[in-house]
């Protein structure tokens, strides 16, 4: 960061009579600071004061606008603004002193807003979000790690929040909490620098989470309005330990990677079709997974070298209601797979179907069609 020299400040002082006046020198303490000290003393100060201070003081401008802690609290700034006016303009100082600090760094941004309950004023409140979501962009494009928003008291409806946010690459923990917040679609892709995931929504429809990247070692999802979840790891990315997944309302899951070695998949009661490729098929025999007792139809495509065989023997032993099984393979291994599925003891009187492949199939991969409508 560039600053000016205001190391020394100069103070005139006379002394007796015809005296000549000499200048002493005082040390501005805060500019003879390193930039991270200086940065991680302003930190404890709310992103008001620090407007404030950038005006009053020449030698701290620098600092204050190149922070990368911003602090926003609306009972900081102007407690009892309690009239539209009066929000309008502590909002417009902000906006002018984020302006100002252009694109420096941010580590964390944090804001808080809760209206006074007293007031019937509406208008600022939807003002409120939509400027909070503005500066969270901003934040976005200058690297932000950490963002915490509080924000009670707005009257819109329906506030949804921007999916954008979560393809930052430098994010690093997202703290959201609102009164009215609906969310229904999230879609992460490629994210970075995420160690543990964590989603609780109430509202929460579909979620995609896209080649994380080697570094997620913990998921946990607990929706329990969740209907469609699509999750696809990176190929030769570790096993995430460990898995937990609450959504008892879902109906479609498609995987793609390796499973968990302990997941805890809750109870899909509601599950209508699952897609799956490329994880250890043993897992299925260590799993009592409850939609496996009303799956009515299957189809699995086996790649060459996997072994998904076990996979189809394990449903043909296990799944009581099954009517239809599809296998498809390649013309080479076609007899083969037939001899092994001949063996298995069949709990059902499930039709089999064999169908030759086409193509090049993925390498160590199968692809697994579940359906129990």
């Amino acid at each position: 960061m560039e600053r000016k020299n205001h190391n020394l400040v100069a103070t005139a002082s006379c002394e007796g009579e015809g005296g000549g006046c000499r200048e002493r020198m005082t040390d501005d303490r805060l500019s003879n600071l390193p930039d991270h000290i200086a940065h991680r003393i302003l930190s404890f100060l709310t992103t008001y004061d620090l407007a404030r201070l950038s005006c009053v003081s020449k030698c701290c401008r620098g600092f204050c606008q190149s922070t990368p802690f911003l602090n926003f609290s609306r009972d900081d700034g102007m407690a009892a603004a309690d009239t539209c006016g009066r929000h309008q303009r502590l909002l417009n100082s902000l906006e002018r002193f984020l302006l100002l600090r252009g694109d420096h760094k941010v580590q964390r941004f944090r804001f808080v807003w809760s209206r006074n309950q007293r007031s019937s004023l509406s208008c600022i409140c939807r003002d409120v979000y939509f400027r909070v979501m503005s500066w969270v962009h901003k934040a976005v494009k200058c690297n932000v790690e950490e963002v915490d928003l509080d924000l009670f008291g707005l009257d819109d409806p329906i506030l949804d929040f921007p999916s954008s946010i979560f393809l930052c690459e430098s994010l690093k923990s997202l703290s959201v909490h609102m009164e009215r917040l609906i969310l229904k679609i999230l879609r992460l892709a490629y994210p970075r620098g995420i160690k543990n995931l964590n989603i609780e929504s109430s509202s929460l429809e579909s979620f995609t989470l896209f080649d994380p990247q080697h570094d997620l070692d913990t998921l946990n999802i607990s929706c329990e309005n969740l209907q469609q979840l699509s999750i696809s790891l990176r190929a030769g990315s570790p096993s995430i330990t460990p898995l937990i997944i609450f959504a008892p309302n879902l109906k479609k899951l498609w995987w793609r990677g390796n499973l968990m070695n302990h997941p805890n998949l809750g109870k899909f009661q509601n599950l209508e079709s699952a897609e799956k490729c490329g994880f250890d098929m043993g897992y299925w025999k260590l799993e009592n997974l409850a939609f496996i007792h009303e799956l009515k139809y299957f189809t699995i495509e086996l790649s060459d070298g996997s072994n998904g065989v076990k996979l189809a023997k394990y449903i043909l032993e296990w799944a009581p209601k099954l009517k239809s099984v599809v296998v498809i393979c390649s013309p080479q291994n076609l007899e083969e797979v037939k001899r092994k599925l001949a063996k298995c003891k069949m709990i059902s009187k499930a039709a089999i179907f064999f169908k030759e492949r086409r193509g090049k199939p993925n390498k160590d991969s199968s692809l697994i069609g579940l359906c129990l409508v």
